[in-house]
């Protein structure tokens, strides 16, 4: 063998060793999906946009769009929702403002032509509420596989016998919830269950090693919680068959993109929104709604 033919194996046998070392450090899918859900929750400040696209017998296409800027500490938090239906668009904004223990929510309420109104809700501690994402969290908690899907995107199989499990109810009530909404929400839990596993699409950024998109088809837990809401209700027989018809060719898909909070970005709720604001409720949050009376009747006072 002459040294040109020597040169170019030991360059072969180099290349191969090169490729085979590479191959076995690199990290696996659910390495991949690990680092990036922990890089999103040590530092969630970023904009968040949330799209769901239904189609729906009779009104065809019918989007909901919001646009979320979040600052992690000091906590606040800025959005937009868009919905379209037909040929109707509409725009509701929110600020969220963490002042020590005390969340203060300021929205424009769709039912009364988008005035402002204003909540607040007392926290258990003055700590940042971001704080809560952070700590050694077990991302991988729940989830049964992570397999690559290309183009750096990764489909993540989630374990619905996860969503629910006997004595969260009682959970639920030590947090502070009545026992309706514990009831509601174990009901539409189980249903959830009844799909099975939820696949989501995971898009990572190789560069930030951080989630810049996620993609959930949602068509089959639709249809379970639309169809236990249905249930619950007080509709007649007859309605109900339409309305079930209807639930059985609607479908629903959501995307999540990710991207880094825009640096001219300001999430404090302007000067003129808060002397225009009225007390207001949160929906489903009856201390708020104590605490707004007790503002409206210093305000009166």
């Amino acid at each position: 063998m002459n040294l040109r033919m020597r040169v170019k194996k030991a360059l072969c046998t180099v290349a191969a060793l090169a490729m085979a070392s590479g191959a076995a450090f690199a990290a696996s899918p659910s390495q991949v999906y690990e680092e990036a859900a922990r890089n999103m929750m040590a530092e969630p400040t970023g904009e968040y946009v949330l799209q769901v696209n239904m189609e729906m017998p009779f009104l065809g296409n019918v989007s909901l769009t919001n646009t979320i800027d979040m600052q992690a500490e000091p906590f606040q938090m800025k959005s937009e929702a868009v919905a379209k239906v037909l040929n109707n668009t509409k725009t509701v904004h929110s600020y969220v403002e963490q002042d020590g223990d005390v969340l203060h929510i300021y929205y424009e309420d769709s039912k009364a032509d988008n005035a402002w109104k204003k909540a607040t809700r007392k926290l258990k501690s003055a700590d940042p509420i971001s704080k809560r994402f952070h700590g050694d969290h077990n991302v991988l908690a729940g989830v049964k596989s992570v397999t690559a899907a290309g183009k750096n995107s990764y489909d993540v199989v989630y374990d619905a016998s996860r969503l629910y499990r006997e004595g969260d109810k009682e959970k639920w009530a030590a947090d502070g919830y009545k026992k309706e909404q514990a009831e509601g929400f174990a009901k539409v839990l189980q249903a959830l269950q009844k799909t099975g596993d939820v696949t989501v699409n995971v898009t990572v950024d190789p560069k930030t090693k951080r989630i810049s998109k996620v993609t959930m088809p949602l068509t089959p837990q639709m249809r379970a919680v639309a169809q236990e809401v249905l249930a619950e209700s007080d509709a007649s027989d007859a309605n109900k068959a339409i309305m079930e018809q209807f639930i059985k060719y609607s479908e629903i898909s959501m995307t999540i993109d990710c991207a880094p909070l825009p640096k001219d970005a300001d999430l404090t709720a302007p000067k003129e929104v808060k002397e225009a604001a009225v007390p207001g409720t949160i929906p489903g949050s009856d201390d708020a709604a104590e605490s707004d009376k007790d503002g409206a009747a210093a305000e009166a006072a």
